[in-house]
């Protein structure tokens, strides 16, 4: 089932009642790399196709696009390139960023490590201004609930005080 893998992948969504948005949650701390490893890859493609079908088709995403919140959890480089095989995150990339026709209003990116913050200043020099406005380094996790309201925030995540009891697969998908 679906819901497996997406429980996996810890991977949430809620809708901003202060932007309108949809947002897609991203919490790297709450994975288990371990499993994630052993884990077929077609199991976690199926799993990422879901959701983001899932969030294409979800109203607040069309009408006012997406943000995508990523909690990095201060994971290192070497745990972050060998958490999947290379060939599934290339189909992750290209679904992503190739295929899946949202608008990504702003990725906030909390608790970067050290490499990513160097690697974001770098990739910097390369990026348009309206890209660079688009990637924002949250360096307090106040930020979010400030800009997002805390009501979308699912309980549990990261180290914010969510409410929103919401699982990976929303309750009515849970059965198919």
């Amino acid at each position: 089932s679906v819901k497996d893998a997406l429980e996996i992948w810890q991977m949430k969504s809620s809708v901003s009642a202060k932007t309108k948005n949809l947002v897609w949650w991203f919490d790297m701390g709450a994975i288990d790399t371990e499993v994630t490893k052993k884990m077929s890859a077609d199991d976690s493609l199926r799993a990422f196709v879901w959701f983001s079908h899932y969030v294409m088709y979800h109203p607040s995403a069309q009408e006012e696009g997406m943000l995508v919140v990523e909690n990095c959890d201060k994971i290192g480089f070497y745990k972050m390139i060998t958490m999947m095989p290379m060939k599934l995150g290339t189909q992750l990339d290209r679904l992503t960023i190739g295929v899946l026709p949202v608008k990504t209003k702003k990725f906030y990116l909390l608790e970067t490590p050290r490499w990513i913050d160097v690697f974001m200043k770098i990739l910097g020099a390369f990026m348009s201004k309206k890209m660079k406005s688009r990637m924002y380094l949250c360096k307090d996790w106040s930020e979010i609930e400030n800009t997002l309201g805390g009501e979308c925030i699912p309980k549990g995540w990261g180290k914010l005080e969510g409410s929103l009891d919401v699982g990976c697969v929303p309750e009515e998908y849970a059965s198919s």
